[in-house]
């Protein structure tokens, strides 16, 4: 019998036949596969029952990477005991009791609103959908200002909105600016014939372009370094849109988001997103973000997302009320396994399986809608 202590900083994760060791110091991780044998202990070790050559194979990478400590017993069984260290499972207990409270949700979890004013927004990635011209009535808007108070953790309010709508709700959003931190997401083509209105709204400014041409580049490039609080979200949908920003070296631009079009063609898709080992391995996590990425999406956890009529989603297809009836919505249904704060590689059916899932960038809005991922590995 090996005895195998792991360091604070590895995190270790275990499927049927396979093993992650993972250093949260410089991002290296290491997977041992062919493993047919693992009998769990309790929440803090398990064994390892295999043939020398296993044993050997699994106690070399711990050594000769500075993983843990290894002590052999006088026992000549190939068995390995490898334990967690009390801080890895001290984290998970108290992670995981906190976690499933859902008398918290309200009061705790809740940091951020994305809500839309007008019907031409997609709540969820800000794309242009058909509208109708319709806009949040003042009632749905004010509601939610009167219930904000119930969210004591909530730092951020992002708001997707026209002019008109703007102007529809003026009274209500300077109430809302006054009080919390604001963000309006607008198009671009509103700000250019309303500037005036939009910088003397006292908030943040983010606005919207969907196509990478001469034109909206010169705007960015002119307006860039103008206003502190004004930002741009750029939508692309080719390789040649990207290498345009780059040629203006707008990428590294900390004011500038860039985004992938979900609707773009499945060839530019690829070419966009896909992302190889080296790529994960540059990207160092700590133990707490790996254990966390095991029970929810860092992207969407905490999010409430509120679409123009006032329906609060939990993904894109299932709402969980609207606030017109705030005591009736379902606020405990954001901790469900369908929802987007629970979009997580295990559940998610194309990256089932695989031993780098809960060190993988979390899952996307644009895997999600495609069902597939873009990891070369």
């Amino acid at each position: 019998m090996w005895l195998v202590q792991l360091y604070p900083f590895v995190y270790i994760s275990f499927l049927e036949k396979s093993i992650l060791l993972y250093s949260t110091l410089n991002g290296a991780y290491y997977v041992i596969d062919n493993i047919y044998d693992i009998r769990i202990i309790n929440n803090s070790a398990f064994v390892l029952l295999g043939q020398n050559s296993n044993r050997n194979r699994i106690c070399e990478i711990i050594s000769d990477n500075l993983l843990g400590t290894i002590q052999e017993t006088d026992s000549i069984s190939p068995n390995i005991l490898i334990s967690y260290t009390s801080k890895l499972y001290e984290y998970y207990n108290s992670f995981i009791e906190d976690f499933w409270e859902s008398k918290f949700v309200k009061e705790r979890y809740i940091h951020t609103i994305e809500v839309s004013l007008a019907d031409c927004f997609n709540i969820f990635d800000r794309t242009i959908r058909n509208s109708q011209h319709k806009l949040m009535s003042s009632d749905i808007f004010n509601s939610l200002l009167i219930n904000m108070s119930e969210f004591k953790n909530l730092v951020r309010i992002n708001i997707n909105a026209t002019y008109k709508s703007i102007e529809k709700s003026s009274s209500i959003l300077k109430k809302i600016i006054h009080n919390y931190k604001v963000e309006i997401y607008t198009l671009l083509e509103d700000f250019i014939k309303h500037q005036k209105k939009f910088l003397s709204l006292g908030c943040n400014l983010n606005l919207i372009i969907y196509q990478v041409n001469d034109y909206n580049i010169s705007f960015i490039q002119k307006y860039i370094d103008i206003y502190d609080n004004v930002f741009f979200s750029v939508f692309i949908t080719t390789e040649e849109d990207y290498y345009m920003l780059d040629s203006y070296n707008l990428l590294s631009r900390t004011n500038i988001a860039i985004n992938i079009n979900p609707n773009a063609k499945d060839e530019d898709l690829n070419n966009l997103l896909s992302y190889g080992l080296e790529d994960i391995y540059c990207h160092n996590l700590s133990v707490e973000n790996i254990i966390e990425r095991e029970y929810l999406n860092p992207l969407y956890w905490g999010t409430l997302f509120i679409d123009f009529d006032g329906t609060v989603f939990m993904n894109m297809n299932k709402s969980i009320g609207n606030i017109n009836t705030w005591g009736e919505i379902k606020f405990d249904k954001l901790l469900c396994i369908e929802s987007f704060w629970r979009l997580i590689r295990k559940n998610f059916s194309p990256c089932k399986g695989c031993s780098l899932m809960n060190v993988c960038p979390p899952v996307s809005l644009i895997e999600k809608v495609t069902n597939r991922h873009y990891c070369m590995r």
